[in-house]
């Protein structure tokens, strides 16, 4: 339910964004990239998981208007975070096949989208020039991260960085702020993550519900990892649906290690 009523607000909040040309609600284009690209996630995951013909196509209408508005928000870490949390989907369902159909769905319309850009958004999508201002304060950010954590490589500067300067490199600001120490925890708690997943999915029918609560982690948890590599990570809402997935799959694994009552009682 909680799934399905994610589903439900985000294709709401799509159609709202549509029609109103994405002023209400009032959000940056980064929130509309964050917020769609997990949504879309959970929207793929529950259309992998149902076998209901009708279900699949309403859920199928919620994934291309959520994919239009990811498109149009123009946040390249969203679309990279979209894809990589996807992506995890396919690799741990084994959908090969079904992606085949969504892509033959998805391509389409993504080009069709993209000829009916106007020209300032396309090279706003395509421009990668250092005197860009956005490109300049990321190629900033490179270099003063480096710099401080060449100053402190072992413990780093303190977490308050991310407040002062502009963090779009999870990997490098927290290396600055933390450093070595600290990236090795945050590379280790992932490791950890991602390695019960791995774990707890073999434990459970891939069209068992608990299914797709561990594989939105996963997919939730990847994606804000590949989005906060070339943007913001700690944006908030975005990655409180994140670590809420990491909750979600020590729920499940814990549930499935528990021993039985009959056990217990002996």
């Amino acid at each position: 339910m909680c799934l399905d009523a994610a589903v439900l607000v985000g294709a709401v909040l799509a159609v709202c964004g549509l029609v109103s040309d994405f002023s209400f609600p009032a959000l940056h284009k980064n929130a509309w990239g964050g917020l769609m690209s997990t949504l879309v996630i959970i929207a793929m995951e529950l259309w992998f998981a149902t076998p209901v013909r009708a279900r699949r196509r309403k859920l199928m209408v919620a994934v291309l208007l959520m994919v239009t508005v990811l498109f149009l928000s123009l946040s390249r870490g969203a679309w990279l975070g979209a894809i990589a949390g996807v992506s995890t989907l396919i690799f741990l369902r084994r959908q090969f096949k079904m992606l085949t159909r969504l892509l033959l769905v998805v391509v389409p319309l993504v080009a069709a989208l993209w000829i009916l850009l106007p020209q300032g958004d396309k090279d706003y999508a395509l421009g990668f020039d250092a005197d860009r201002a956005n490109i300049a304060g990321r190629i900033d950010t490179i270099a003063t991260c480096k710099q401080l954590f060449l100053n402190n490589p072992v413990l780093g500067v303190g977490v308050s960085l991310r407040k002062e300067v502009d963090a779009t490199n999870v990997i490098l600001v927290t290396l600055a702020e933390t450093g070595i120490l600290g990236l090795g925890l945050f590379i280790w708690l992932h490791v950890t993550i991602l390695r019960m997943v791995w774990k707890t999915q073999k434990l459970i029918p891939r069209e068992h519900p608990l299914y797709s609560l561990l594989a939105v982690g996963a997919g939730m948890i990847i994606c804000r990892l590949a989005h906060g590599s070339v943007d913001h990570y700690w944006s908030r809402g975005a990655i409180l649906q994140a670590w809420g997935g990491v909750g979600m799959i020590v729920a499940v694994a814990a549930h499935l290690r528990k021993p039985s009552l009959s056990v217990r009682r002996k």
